[in-house]
């Protein structure tokens, strides 16, 4: 048994070791010496479990003898991605989702070459992500031409919800989805906020750390209802946005409510859809 792995199994269960991860309560695994070691270095981006730098002067040395970043998500060291995946099981706990999708993306290729189309949803891909990791969030999977994110309070804090509005203006703004402008390309976007089981799923090999439950559902029927330029927000998602004290975030979107019916609910979700004012980035 390896070092990391005498040392995390103070966790009594595999739900305490993900529930500490997801939530932040506890040090996602205590790693103590080497937390508090790397601490010490000089760097702007870590590993959220184990803390290595992976930008400042010392960085290239530990990235090669530690480890380096991690593929699947910018917030873990691949050593750290690779002890989480051992953990097989997940735990409950409320997150914000965001889902964000191209309209018309058939239409879309058929107006162009194959190549060009790969490019362009190669250039979303890469708004999509700069803009869920910078605020924080975990970009769980591109799907199609779907990108999907979600922000944790363990890495971003209670206030997961004005994140991934933070996200949500940002894609936007950079694929110019505003108000009176042409997109280079259009997208919908569905943020909503609950909670669901986030683990790793499958077994051995073949397994993946994602979320799941109903919530998750919610968000893509809601991103799957945005029109061109409209991010759909949860009642749930506005209610903790205004808990968080959004306010001056808000003012910059034309909010409309309205109630919508979704597959697999019997009631109507009451939604803010919400669009930004000007052009401005």
């Amino acid at each position: 048994m390896s070092l990391i792995e005498k040392i995390t199994n103070r966790h009594k269960t595999e739900e305490d070791f993900w529930y500490s991860i997801l939530t932040g309560i506890k040090p996602g695994v205590p790693l103590y010496p080497m937390r508090n070691f790397f601490t010490k270095l000089s760097g702007e981006t870590r590993c959220k479990l184990c803390n290595i730098p992976f930008d400042g002067r010392s960085s290239w040395f530990f990235t090669r003898v530690w480890s380096k970043q991690s593929t699947m998500s910018p917030h873990f060291c691949l050593r750290c991605e690779n002890l989480a995946r051992r953990h097989e099981g997940g735990a409950d706990v409320e997150m914000t989702f965001l889902f964000v999708d191209v309209r018309g993306s058939t239409a879309l290729g058929e107006s162009m070459s194959p190549k060009e189309f790969r490019a362009l949803l190669n250039r979303f891909y890469h708004v999509a992500t700069e803009s869920i990791t910078k605020n924080g969030g975990w970009l769980d999977k591109f799907v199609g031409d779907e990108a999907i994110g979600v922000f944790l309070p363990g890495f971003v804090g209670e206030k997961h919800a004005v994140e991934g509005l933070i996200a949500s203006i940002a894609i936007l703004k950079e694929t110019e989805n505003t108000l009176n402008s042409e997109p280079w390309i259009p997208i919908g976007i569905g943020v909503n906020t609950g909670v669901a089981h986030m683990g790793v799923i499958g077994n051995g090999k073949a397994n993946d750390i994602t979320p799941l439950g109903d919530e998750v559902n919610v968000t893509a029927r809601l991103c799957s209802n945005a029109k061109a330029g409209e991010i759909y927000i949860s009642e749930k998602t506005m209610n903790a946005l205004k808990k968080h004290g959004a306010e001056s975030i808000l003012s910059d979107l034309i909010i409309q409510e309205d109630s919508i019916s979704v597959k697999g609910k019997s009631e109507n979700l009451t939604v803010f859809i919400a669009r930004l004012k000007n052009s401005q980035k």
